[in-house]
């Protein structure tokens, strides 16, 4: 067992970054992450931010962020959840967490049935129309910042193509998910911090940094590219010529030659 706040306020102290520094890269703000790094996790709204937060922090920090999540959830969630159950008929004479642990606990059996639910619901999803279960990964990818030059007429570069117009939908329609992928990710509306790897979560990083406002990065992938987006409405995408914008909240998202979708909180 270790301690999640001291990993963290260890992990940034030592890259040299103030609080103020991840507040502005990650977009979280800086109660939440001083509330990290305290343990003070009934600061924050609920176990769902705890985990987004965690996730995004510990990346940020390049720490374990699967590793931090299962020690937040070890430790403190099921505190959580025990606090929501009203134990009737108490004994005396005995400790009332004892009496607890030892009734029935009909809030965690809900919740675990509904996570179960949603997986299942996601994973029946994620599979329709895909044809394959599994993606191999591109053994050649490039990923190349620059800066980019500001439009002239507040539409951005023209496509010569009529169906590479841009749109604002996260997937476009009649696009085959199978292909390989040209993707500029341009920074237009604000500073953002991104990590994109090759195929999903586990692959090969391509790209781990900050975008400061009129920079972009240009990535090419065979198939997919996984990406974790803190402040996704500061971007906008360039699939294949098609521009998208990034739905809303930050999270994990899936870019494929259809264009972009969030990846379900499991």
């Amino acid at each position: 067992m270790f301690e999640i706040g001291n990993s963290l306020r260890e992990a940034r102290t030592r890259k040299g970054l103030s609080i103020r520094d991840a507040e502005e890269a990650t977009k979280i703000r800086t109660k939440y992450l001083q509330a990290l790094e305290e343990d003070d996790f009934d600061a924050i709204p609920g176990p769902a931010y705890v985990i987004g937060f965690l996730r995004t922090y510990a990346q940020y920090l390049e720490l374990d962020s699967a590793a931090l999540i299962g020690e937040y959830k070890s430790q403190f969630q099921p505190r959580f959840l025990e606090g929501h159950t009203l134990p009737k008929n108490r004994p005396s004479g005995r400790p009332g967490r004892m009496t607890s642990r030892r009734r029935p606990n009909y809030v965690v059996v809900g919740v675990v049935a509904l996570i179960i639910i949603l997986v299942l619901a996601w994973i029946g999803w994620g599979n329709r129309g895909q044809g394959r279960t599994e993606i191999e990964p591109d053994p050649s990818i490039t990923a190349t910042v620059t800066t980019a030059a500001a439009p002239t007429d507040g539409q951005g570069e023209a496509g010569e193509d009529n169906s590479s117009e841009g749109t604002t939908s996260s997937v476009a329609a009649g696009v085959p998910v199978e292909g390989p992928i040209d993707v500029t990710i341009r920074a237009v509306n604000d500073r953002c911090y991104l990590i994109v790897r090759d195929t999903n979560a586990g692959g090969r990083t391509l790209f781990s940094d900050t975008l400061d406002q009129g920079q972009e990065v240009e990535v090419s992938a065979e198939r997919q590219l996984w990406m974790n987006i803190a402040n996704p409405k500061a971007l906008v995408l360039i699939i294949n010529g098609a521009e998208f914008t990034v739905p809303e909240p930050y999270g994990e998202f899936l870019v494929t030659a259809a264009g972009i979708a969030r990846i379900a909180e499991q």
